[in-house]
């Protein structure tokens, strides 16, 4: 290395250690310019005749939001600057010291609150510091947990998004300190468990005092998980109330499926509401969702009740009016009650041999005809055959006349071809069952799509 390299290295290294030794802080140079900005100060003189301060709300975390109580909560800092023109000096006077700090005891500040504070307005506290420059520009930073009021919509929960705001202003009149913002810092945000910082904004409303309002835009983070594992059971669990219809009338447990299902329904409203908001702007499509299927459920428990009344009265022999009669027809010939009854009772019928043997066997001994099986007995009644019941008397031709038409039941009811048909109650009763099977079950389909779409729309 050359002499003159050496030279200059020594040379540089001396400027450096004389710039830093003359930048050097000592408490001496402090206190003399603390004491040169204090004299004749007065801190309730604001700087000048209008004051500009520029205000930046900074978010560290997302604490709650309880869409119940409506109080939104952040943890965060307010940063406030202006200038002062009263705060300036030469570095070079006071050891190159360019900036300090001063207690507000000594500083004028523009009394910063949050108005909507749930307990109160934040303001500003006396033991806040005031970082001031040699320029003049004086600027603070408050820190604390803002828990503010948040007017809810609740309306597609828990797919919901909330917009809340946090207004600052000042305790100054507009036409002596006008508020500047300078944005939203979301750089360090946290969210909550619950909910997501989806966006921010700032905006300034000048009316009798300067107030700016930083809005927060949240949306849910639990919204599927809560539909998978509360919404789905209980819509499965809806679509078991119109089965009871589908029990036969005289089952004894036709009545205890709906209020099981009644039951368990409303049990799930309880839990389901401990969590689903009851206030805000728009009642909760949930919570009307819900309500309908206890309803329906209700309605189906009383429908069941109903049918199984009208199968009893088989057994009481109560006779049915002819409007009953009419109406009932209609619906046993819209639901294919009668059709499965002839269905049945064909598959019971005796055979041609059997049919035979049986005439031959009557006419050649002359006697009654014996007993036959049950559901024979009952398809092949003996008043089908002839007006006096003796099965002897019949001849094989009204034998099969009889047999190709429908017999007189027990009930006094007839159900022919071409004939004027008359229900029993029990045909009654299934054909009721049957009704309220399809219109239930078509009602709980309308509703859950209805309410899926609405909620899919306004998720969207």
């Amino acid at each position: 290395m050359s002499r003159f390299s050496q030279q200059t290295i020594q040379i540089a290294l001396a400027v450096v250690i004389t710039a830093l030794a003359a930048e050097a802080y000592t408490t001496s140079s402090a206190n003399n310019l603390y004491t040169a900005l204090s004299f004749q100060y007065q801190r309730i003189v604001r700087p000048s005749n209008i004051t500009s301060v520029a205000v930046k709300f900074g978010v560290s975390s997302i604490n709650f939001l309880d869409v119940r109580s409506q109080q939104f909560s952040v943890t965060g800092w307010i940063e406030a600057s202006w200038v002062d023109g009263r705060y300036s000096w030469v570095p070079s006077a006071f050891e190159n010291i360019k900036y300090m700090y001063l207690g507000s005891t000594t500083c004028w500040n523009p009394k910063l609150a949050v108005q909507n504070a749930m307990a109160g307005s934040i303001s500003v506290e006396e033991e806040l510091a005031f970082r001031i420059d040699s320029t003049g520009n004086v600027s603070t930073t408050l820190w604390g947990v803002f828990t503010v009021h948040c007017s809810t919509d609740s309306a597609y929960y828990p797919f919901d998004t909330q917009s809340c705001s946090i207004r600052v202003a000042s305790a100054y009149p507009s036409d002596f300190v006008v508020l500047v913002s300078e944005g939203i810092d979301t750089s360090q945000v946290t969210n909550s468990a619950e909910w997501t910082l989806t966006s921010a904004s700032s905006s300034n409303d000048t009316l009798t005092h300067s107030v700016l309002t930083f809005t927060f835009d949240l949306a849910r983070r639990s919204s599927y998980s809560w539909l998978y594992q509360v919404l789905v059971p209980v819509a499965v669990l809806s679509f078991l109330g119109p089965c009871a219809f589908i029990v036969p009338p005289e089952c004894a447990s036709k009545l205890g499926l709906p209020v099981a299902v009644l039951l368990a329904e409303v049990l799930f409203a309880v839990i389901i509401f401990q969590d689903v908001p009851i206030l805000g702007d728009a009642t909760p499509i949930i919570s009307t969702y819900i309500l309908i299927l206890i309803i329906l459920s209700s309605i189906e428990t009383l429908f069941t009740t109903i049918v199984i009344r009208i199968h009893q009265n088989k057994a009481r022999q109560s006779s049915m009016s002819s409007i009953t009669r009419v109406a009932t027809a209609l619906l046993t010939t819209v639901t294919c009650v009668c059709c499965d009854r002839k269905e049945a009772a064909a598959s019971s019928s005796p055979t041609e041999s059997e049919i035979e043997s049986h005439v031959e066997c009557a006419q050649a001994t002359e006697i009654q005809l014996p007993e036959v099986k049950n559901h024979i007995k009952r398809r092949l009644s003996l008043k089908t055959i002839s007006p006096d019941n003796s099965f002897a008397t019949s001849s094989k031709e009204n034998f099969q006349k009889g047999r190709h038409s429908r017999a007189w039941a027990d009930t006094g009811t007839l159900c022919g071809r071409g004939e004027v048909r008359e229900t029993a109650w029990e045909e009654l009763a299934r054909a009721m069952d049957r009704v309220f099977l399809i219109v239930f079950i078509i009602l709980r389909l309308i509703l859950t799509v209805v309410y899926t779409t609405q909620i899919k729309s306004g998720s969207s």
